[in-house]
């Protein structure tokens, strides 16, 4: 995939979806200004536990690196609902849920609801000790959050979805190519790049009418002819 790119030095930038105005933030986050509304995706709490646990020997500081970046969009934004639309977790509970409950709960007045992904095999009693509201679907409008881009298109509602972990692969001279994790806007429904650590992502194959922004480090690349 080769697309005309510019990078952006800063961490935001600023966006219109469905009508709204938006802001996406290189630590792979999604603010809505007007109801102050944080949105991520496919955070896999317990993960690196997981793998760690099959013998798989992550770094165990990787999984606090998910602390760190809502730490400190949480201190940027100072949002007032935090939605993570699915795969909050990645498997049954292990000390990095513990771990991610003690972190939580420094923020009591935050609202915080899931979306259910694939992932989250928890019941909604687990989801509520975590103090989180959790729900298949959430209609937000004018946007419908679920975890899966939808398979059947409605003219009503723009959705916002996870799940596939996008990815853009840049092609430059002599072959050269490199794969950042993205957002994808396209015209009916956005998908937003997998907050977690180690979640990897799926390169993507935009069409000319979608929206893409390239992730790297604390940068945003503007890629495509309609950003």
């Amino acid at each position: 995939m080769i697309l005309p790119h510019t990078i952006v030095n800063k961490a935001t930038i600023d966006i219109e979806i469905a009508g709204e105005a938006m802001q996406l933030h290189a630590m792979k986050a999604m603010f809505w200004p007007r109801t102050s509304t944080l949105f991520i995706s496919d955070v896999h709490v317990g993960k690196v536990g997981h793998f760690r646990k099959n013998g798989i020997d992550l770094p165990a500081m990787s999984a606090k690196k998910n602390y760190w970046n809502l730490s400190a969009l949480f201190d940027y934004y100072q949002p007032q609902h935090l939605v993570v639309i699915g795969d909050l977790t990645h498997s049954g509970a292990n000390s990095e849920w513990h771990e991610f409950n003690d972190f939580m709960e420094q923020y009591p007045q935050l609202k915080k609801t899931v979306v259910i992904g694939n992932h989250d095999s928890a019941s909604n009693q687990a989801f509520q000790a975590l103090g989180f509201d959790a729900h298949p679907m959430l209609q937000l409008s004018p946007f419908t959050l679920i975890h899966e881009p939808p398979q059947t298109i409605s003219d009503s509602s723009y959705s916002i979805c996870g799940h596939i972990h996008p990815g853009i692969r840049l092609v430059g001279k002599a072959k050269s190519s490199l794969t950042l994790p993205c957002f994808f806007i396209g015209e009916q429904y956005a998908i937003l790049p997998a907050f977690g650590a180690f979640t990897g992502y799926v390169p993507i194959r935009p069409s000319k009418k979608d929206r893409v922004v390239g992730i790297s480090e604390n940068e945003l690349f503007l890629l495509g002819s309609k950003t």
